[in-house]
């Protein structure tokens, strides 16, 4: 079992780049209005999304 964790965490690592996450959660936290609400997506994100390339 925590040789899973090991390989989900080096994964999780080297596919950030790629993958369409935040990459500063307290900025997202901040912009967030409510804690039922949808977190609103960065510009950073945002832009990436919109270019579908990584």
């Amino acid at each position: 079992m925590l040789s899973y964790y090991y390989v989900e965490w080096d994964m999780g690592e080297l596919l950030t780049p790629i993958l369409f996450d935040e990459e500063d959660w307290e900025a997202a936290a901040a912009r967030k209005e409510s804690v039922v609400s949808p977190a609103k997506k960065s510009e950073k994100a945002t832009n990436k999304a919109n270019k579908k390339r990584t």
